[in-house]
């Protein structure tokens, strides 16, 4: 069994949803909004088996970590997959001639904590849009969706986290906050959002999340100060190569964007066999990873 001593594919996805308006069971409360940032609640994470040793000791445990972690019925995430087919397209569709990334996993979850902290028609309105009809299948579904995405063992990172930043001025039911620390691995902040203090609190929440790799990005994130309810979503999958590149094959080379060809590195290697996919419009690849997932690779024909 091979176990390659360094991490090479890195994937940090973040969807952000800011929400301005009142809350089902929090209430304003008039006063000077402290600089203080609160932590209301942090999520338990599953314990996970470490990853096998190179001679095999400790697989048992950690076979029986994986399957327990992973155990959702089959069908666990159907009630988001209309959501998923229409928000792909609706978000995407409007972008053309642009690298744009969507995660609807994100901004799904996000969704569904939004309708816990809401009621009436408010939260029929976010009910509508994750096309459902009842917040107990939400909580379900979102409860199999993030544990079938998780996987801590120290070879494989896998972590969909979730928070909820609320206002100073907002007192809320400590049943809901327990509920989205418990059914949606959620933390939940307070203080005077818009703050530096707060702004800084949820910058440093994000960069942690997504292991700093999207300090750029990052560093633009702000709350104003009429935010009464802030969501944050974020994504890091991380894990190993089945076949490890060799940093001495790298090749700088041309890269073709939107905005012109720019200098990049080029990972480089040679498969006897593996897969290939043509069709009308783009060819596709895949390499396997260490965990048993894969990297598709499309490339579009020249024009498109």
């Amino acid at each position: 069994m091979r176990h390659p001593k360094i991490f090479r594919p890195l994937v940090a996805l973040t969807a952000v949803l800011l929400v301005f308006g009142s809350l089902a069971g929090c209430g304003s409360v008039p006063q000077e909004s402290p600089q203080v940032v609160s932590q209301l609640a942090e999520p338990v994470y599953p314990q996970m088996a470490p990853y096998p040793s190179p001679d095999g000791e400790g697989f048992e445990a950690w076979r029986e970590s994986q399957r327990l972690q992973y155990s959702q019925s089959a069908g666990y995430a159907d009630s988001f997959q209309s959501f998923f087919h229409a928000g792909i397209p609706a978000i995407l569709g409007g972008t053309p001639g642009e690298n744009a990334v969507c995660s609807p996993l994100n901004i799904a979850m996000a969704l569904s904590m939004l309708a816990e902290i809401t009621d009436g028609n408010s939260r029929q309105q976010i009910l509508d849009l994750l096309q459902t009809s009842d917040i107990a299948d939400v909580r379900k579904a979102a409860g199999f969706v993030w544990n079938a995405h998780y996987c801590a063992d120290g070879a494989t990172s896998s972590l969909l986290a979730n928070s909820v930043w609320l206002d100073a001025n907002q007192t809320c039911n400590a049943d809901t906050i327990q509920t989205l620390a418990d059914l949606y691995y959620a933390s939940v902040y307070q203080g005077r959002l818009g703050s530096p203090e707060m702004n800084k609190a949820l910058q440093d929440w994000l960069n942690k999340q997504t292991d700093g790799l999207l300090k750029e990005q990052v560093q633009g994130v702000q709350m104003s100060p009429e935010t009464v309810l802030a969501l944050a979503s974020t994504i890091l999958y991380r894990a190993k190569w089945s076949l490890e590149f060799s940093r001495e094959n790298n090749t700088q080379a041309p890269f073709l964007t939107p905005d012109g060809e720019q200098d990049a590195t080029y990972m480089n290697t040679t498969l006897i066999y593996g897969p290939y996919f043509w069709s009308e419009d783009f060819s596709a690849a895949y390499l396997d990873l260490e965990d048993g997932s894969r990297m598709w690779l499309v490339l579009p024909d020249e024009g498109l």
